[in-house]
């Protein structure tokens, strides 16, 4: 089984080196599976104006000019002539099978239609694919207008011209499956897609995935009910990228908890200590009862992981922290980073990670905080504070804090003084901290990392001297910042969750600023020029 799953992934990289990069007319060329096979499709969507986009981005000009055998590769894809891609591929009955179409721009028309009539040359594929290395692909002539597609002496697929259209294969039989679905809108494939997504790929499985998975799993996961389903898509805009993620594993592992979970309301998500978020993670924690029996399961069938957890679950009872007091526990969770604290007495950005359920259920964590606080070895002063039922501050070598406040237990790099100080939200942020469809969220912002690495990194700030003190740290600052100048577009990175069936990503960019990259090159000369100076003393 092992090796007909390698075996199709192989055909996987296969496809995706053949069809890399379309919802179009190609997919229609794609004929219908059976349920009962295991089967994938790869479906890009307009690739020549994905791969145009990324070629005008700053980050990959910086790319060219810095690494000069990436000329080729720019050269090659400011003329990607591939417009449109659908393959499809899997293990059923008859063995291994691939079917797919490719669409070139109209430059390639003459090719085509010389191939369509039987008379293909020998580097026709170089030719269509404008390959900058010509001579690994050989085209070959088989039978009519067939061809096999040759490279080091072995036929990767079989390739034939269909109207506008190449359609490839690994058998006769594979291309007149496509030919046939060209023909008959009733022999097409159909998908039950999830993702709105024109470029995707598409995964069913048969039972065969499920089953190496769950005999993997050390008894963590049950037996497999129903069909295992996986989907990705990818688009692009002006605005950025996008990506999603569906599938069904946790319904078919049985993972689902018993009780539905509601969306983070505004109150469950706990911003405060001031300064600018740059990193926050929060979302729900998705614990039923049926979790700590599963971890029990692996335990007890040989999971020394699970083994330990069980340990764990164990020592916590003499607390009084038993299941049912995890659960009231563990209802939120979160980390923030970009707080205020200071270390040795200078600003710095803190963060802070917290927990929150149910106020009984959180305040049978205050004998372990006060343990904590005890036992550290660090002088933690006990702090009284309104509404906190528990509150300790360290002040050096730097500002934390941890405490208990009504359903919630924070601890982190924070300030006390800054506690209460409304963080300030970037719009981004400010939306999905209001959005309470969601399940939970992360949010990375690009362009406060860098405001705050160039404060951290001002040469005549607090932070100069003990940075020039790290000869090899101040050596390589000035190729952290031209690190941060191939980044002046990158924005902002969310991940968005709404259940445990789909996950959605967005990369937000914007048009590289000139200004910041001039201030960024300022900073890289003056350190630079510190760097000089140090190795010219003795």
């Amino acid at each position: 089984m092992k090796k007909k799953l390698t075996a199709l992934f192989l055909s996987l990289f296969l496809a995706l080196f053949i069809a890399a990069p379309g919802w179009t007319g190609t997919f229609d060329a794609l004929p219908q599976w059976p349920d009962s096979d295991l089967y994938g499709v790869v479906n890009l969507d307009k690739p020549h104006e994905i791969v145009q986009r990324f070629v005008e981005s700053h980050l990959f000009r910086t790319i060219v000019s810095l690494v000069p055998e990436a000329a080729i590769a720019d050269s090659w894809l400011r003329q990607f002539p591939v417009t449109s891609a659908s393959v499809a591929f899997g293990y059923g009955e008859k063995g291994f099978s691939l079917q797919g179409a490719i669409q070139f721009t109209d430059a390639k028309k003459e090719i085509l239609a010389r191939m369509a009539e039987g008379k293909g040359q020998e580097g026709d594929v170089d030719a269509l694919l404008n390959n900058p290395m010509p001579g690994q692909l050989i085209l070959a002539p088989t039978e009519g207008s067939t061809y096999a597609v040759i490279s080091e002496g072995m036929a990767l697929v079989l390739a034939s011209v269909e109207k506008d259209m190449v359609l490839i294969g690994f058998t006769p039989e594979d291309i007149a499956a496509a030919r046939g679905a060209l023909a008959d809108e009733g022999k097409r494939i159909r998908l039950d897609r999830k993702l709105p997504q024109g470029s995707f790929f598409y995964f069913h499985d048969n039972g065969m995935a499920a089953s190496e998975l769950q005999a993997e799993s050390d008894g963590v996961l049950k037996q497999p009910v129903g069909t295992l389903l996986a989907e990705l898509g990818v688009n692009a805009s002006e605005k950025g990228y996008d990506f999603s993620i569906f599938t069904n594993f946790a319904k078919v592992f049985s993972l689902v908890g018993d009780v539905k979970s509601e969306p983070l309301s505004r109150d469950d998500k706990i911003l405060m200590g001031g300064g600018k978020p740059w990193f926050a993670l929060m979302g729900k924690a998705f614990l039923d009862k049926k979790h700590f029996q599963a971890i029990r399961d692996a335990a007890a069938a040989g999971d020394s992981d699970a083994a330990e957890f069980v340990k764990l679950f164990e020592d916590l009872k003499q607390f009084g922290l038993d299941e049912d007091a995890i659960l009231k526990i563990l209802k939120n969770v979160g980390i923030v980073l970009g707080g205020q604290t200071k270390v040795m007495g200078n600003p710095l950005p803190g963060g802070y990670a917290y927990l929150s359920g149910e106020k009984d259920g959180v305040q049978l964590l205050l004998p372990l905080i006060e343990m904590a606080a005890r036992e550290s070895g660090m002088p933690f002063a006990p702090l009284a504070r309104e509404g906190w039922t528990a509150f300790y501050a360290l002040r050096e070598p730097v500002d934390f804090v941890m405490g208990i406040k009504d359903g919630i237990i924070l601890a982190g790099f924070l300030s006390p003084e800054a506690l209460d100080a409304a963080p300030e939200l970037s719009p981004r942020m400010e939306m999905l901290y209001g959005n309470e469809s969601l399940n939970g969220f992360l949010h990375f912002d690009a362009k406060v990392v860098r405001e705050i690495v160039l404060s951290l990194l001002n040469p005549e700030g607090p932070w100069a001297p003990l940075l020039a003190g790290d000869d090899d740290f101040l050596e390589g600052i000035p190729y952290i910042l031209e690190g941060l100048k191939a980044s002046v577009e990158f924005k902002s990175l969310d991940i968005l969750a709404s259940d445990l069936e789909r996950a959605d990503f967005t990369i937000m960019t914007e048009p590289a600023q000139k200004a910041e990259i001039d201030a960024l090159s300022a900073l890289a000369a003056q350190w630079s020029a510190k760097a000089q100076e140090g190795q010219k003393q003795p």
